[in-house]
């Protein structure tokens, strides 16, 4: 049986966990998803699979949890100690074994939260510290078997890059290079980039001994800093990204439509020229399906209703996305709309970028994709982010009635924009694989989508959905506004086609019993039974 340890900043599958200070619903983010259901999926193929992340203080103390280790590590000159729970998952997810390391530094920046900055391009920061000193626990833990036996170790995204960094420049961890390990990347622009010897916070001040080469770990434009992600994909057996057409894309320069690898191109060139980069969707849990217990138009305006007001009473100042979402809302006809479009996802440049983008007339995409709803629909858009882009969303709501933004989240208003929307967009510049348009597209609403990265890999137009493209930003936004229009004509003429676009979407599958399968053969290389 392989024994497979999972790294990761997050786990899917650790009740209430908090990305940063908000409420985060289902499987915390992309990469807690990822973590959690790909974990599961392959422990089911006969693996032994243990997920290992901080405990940030909170996870610990959890009901079920219990010290199993303790781990003395050499960080910055002092000798810290670790402790190690074990803790209890999600009941539907017990094949896997969770594990929790806890330290002080691990809470520093308040207990439960996971990152303390949110720009981790250019960290220069306590989060760099805090996952340096995780991923030298858990070389510790490797070395003295704490976690038993690893046939590998995979670690997911720029947080567990200095485990790489430790194996192979680290004299005490060296032979830890016997085992594989792999790394999955998300975003090539969330890099972890912060200087090698300035500081507190730098390489040299909490690996004062280590011998490396400082080019392999450097930025490939500021060669005095190092670049975690860069490094992570130097040092990787094997690099792992979420769709096959996203790994196309990530080896290419990048420009103002297409950000390519960030930078990192050259980095992710070589080693797919090498044979080490894996372009594997990810999957969708299709069996145990959440249903809404939302059924009607009014049910679900009661239930935003109640969530707004929730959302609300948790602040000491009014904020005026809630007011406005609030006055929308009690102003909404008491019948269903012709057509609700729905978006949910985190408000940031990656997913709201060509909604803001203005089109050939210098207008934006939303606004005219708002016009041509006019009084035929309704557009629900919810998701927290970035304050600048939730203000351009809090705008355009106070100037069309017929958008809601609900600035927020919340796993059961979500489930019901799925259950009860019409169409799902998704116009996010890139999509390095699985989103939550696959959870739209199993409760059966067609998605219009930017015909990127795993978008492109799970809808095909005029077959379970609608998408565009452009070689410009100007061209995306204009294309944007006409697959909508595309798609409110079909769904306004030709109802026999569009039901047979939901039937599609309801049907689409992307397992991740498959996603397992690549993973062992491909990514882990393990040998196929026969």
């Amino acid at each position: 049986m392989n024994s497979i340890l999972v790294v990761a900043a997050e786990n899917g599958s650790l009740p209430a966990m908090r990305l940063g200070d908000r409420e985060v619903s289902g499987n915390v983010s992309e990469v807690g998803n990822v973590v959690c259901e790909s974990a599961h999926a392959v422990a089911q193929k006969d693996c032994e699979v243990t997920v290992v992340t901080p405990a940030y203080g909170a996870f610990n103390r959890m009901p079920g949890s219990r010290q199993v280790a303790r781990l003395k590590v050499g960080f910055a000159d002092k000798m810290e100690t670790v402790f190690v729970y074990e803790i209890l998952g999600r009941p539907d997810r017990d094949l896997v074994r969770n594990l929790v390391l806890d330290h002080p530094v691990f809470s520093a920046c308040g207990a439960g939260r996971i990152y303390c900055s949110e720009t981790p391009r250019d960290d220069y920061g306590l989060d760099a510290r805090r996952f340096a000193l995780f991923c030298t626990a858990v070389a510790e833990g490797l070395l003295q078997k704490t976690f038993g036996v690893v046939d590998t170790v995979h670690v997911h995204d720029w947080p567990t890059a200095f485990l790489l960094m430790l194996r192979r420049c680290h004299r005490s961890y060296r032979v830890l290079r016997s085992q594989r390990c792999v790394f999955t990347l998300y975003d090539p622009g969330k890099q972890g980039v912060f200087p090698f010897a300035q500081g507190e916070s730098s390489f040299a001040s909490w690996f004062p001994d280590l011998g490396y080469n400082q080019t392999l770990l450097a930025d490939p434009t500021r060669t005095d800093c190092l670049n975690a992600t860069a490094s992570a994909i130097r040092l990787a057996d094997g690099v792992h990204v979420l769709s096959s057409a996203y790994a196309e894309e990530i080896v290419q320069p990048g420009n103002a439509a297409h950000p390519g690898g960030n930078g990192l191109h050259q980095d992710l060139a070589t080693i797919g020229d090498e044979g080490r980069l894996f372009g594997i969707l990810g999957g969708c849990e299709y069996h145990s399906a959440p249903l809404s217990m939302v059924e009607t138009w009014e049910e679900l305006r009661a239930v935003a209703r109640a969530r707004v007001l929730r959302w609300t009473a948790a602040q000491s100042q009014l904020a005026s996305s809630h007011f406005i979402a609030h006055h929308r809302l009690a102003k909404l006809s008491n019948e269903r709309p012709r057509i609700l479009l729905t978006s949910t996802g985190p408000v940031d440049d990656r997913n709201i970028a060509l909604f803001r983008q203005r089109g050939s007339d210098g207008k934006p995409a939303l606004y005219h994709l708002l016009d041509k709803l006019g009084a035929f629909g309704v557009f629900f858009i919810m998701g927290t982010g970035v304050a600048r882009l939730e203000q351009f969303l809090t705008e355009a709501s106070a100037r069309y009635e017929n958008l809601v933004f609900l600035n927020g989240v919340s796993e059961a208003l979500e489930q019901a924009l799925y259950a009860l929307g019409d169409l799902f967009v998704k116009a996010s510049v890139i999509e390095p694989g699985i989103g939550n348009h696959l959870l739209a597209q199993r409760a059966g609403q067609p998605c219009l989508v930017h015909l990127v990265g795993g978008l492109k890999d799970t809808i095909a137009p005029e077959k379970n959905g609608f998408g565009f493209a452009g070689y410009t930003p100007v061209e995306q936004a204009d294309a944007l506004v006409e697959a909508t229009d595309q798609a409110l004509t079909v769904f306004d003429e030709h109802q026999v086609e569009w039901l047979k676009l939901r039937r599609a979407s309801a049907a689409a599958r992307f397992e991740w019993s498959h996603t397992a399968e690549r993973l062992l053969q491909e990514l882990y290389a393990v040998p196929v039974k026969d």
